[in-house]
């Protein structure tokens, strides 16, 4: 996902408000269900996002909606905050970075696990642990069941990728075979 400097800039100070007032995790779960709800409805989304309706109309809406979701006034502050820069619409974006960034501000790293089965506890403990020696932070893992890779693991930290899956251990036997098949060839 390519993320706007301007996602960036709205996601960096809403966790900077968020962690002064103790609520980072709130904040971010309160926020993502006005989004959710906006991306669901799209009568909603043909409301809010429309150049010509009014202003103060979408303001009473969202004022309404925040009351419904039960906003705190911090969450309500930057609902309006966006409306009236008119980056509404791209709230979605910069809560996806607002989650990144929190878990960076909390030490916590989030480590994609597929497997073809689902992870045993001790085993989930221990990619959990590995993972958390190398890079010093509390590990959260999502678990993900692929049964394409037919045993093993493929674990996604960020943009780094480790494969070691059975079908992948697979594949790259099978370069190597031809590889060999070819080369007697010649």
């Amino acid at each position: 996902m390519i993320v706007s400097v301007v996602a960036k800039r709205y996601a960096k100070a809403l966790v900077a408000l968020a962690r002064e007032h103790g609520r980072l995790a709130e904040t971010g779960e309160q926020l993502k269900r006005l989004a959710q709800l906006i991306d669901d409805t799209q009568e909603l989304k043909a409301l809010l996002y429309n150049p010509t309706i009014n202003r103060q109309f979408k303001e009473d809406l969202l004022a309404d909606l925040g009351q419904r979701l039960r906003f705190g006034a911090l969450e309500m502050s930057f609902v309006r905050t966006l409306l009236e820069k008119g980056r509404l619409p791209e709230i979605s974006q910069i809560l996806a970075l607002y989650d990144e960034l929190a878990e960076e501000a909390q030490n916590r790293l989030r480590v994609r696990v597929k497997s073809a089965f689902p992870l045993s506890p001790a085993l989930q403990e221990e990619v959990r642990q590995r993972f958390a020696h190398y890079t010093s932070k509390d590990i959260v893992i999502d678990q993900e069941i692929d049964p394409t890779l037919i045993g093993g693991i493929v674990a996604q930290m960020g943009s780094l990728v480790l494969d070691g899956s059975i079908r992948n251990e697979l594949v790259r036997l099978k370069t190597t075979l031809v590889g060999d098949h070819r080369g007697r060839l010649a």
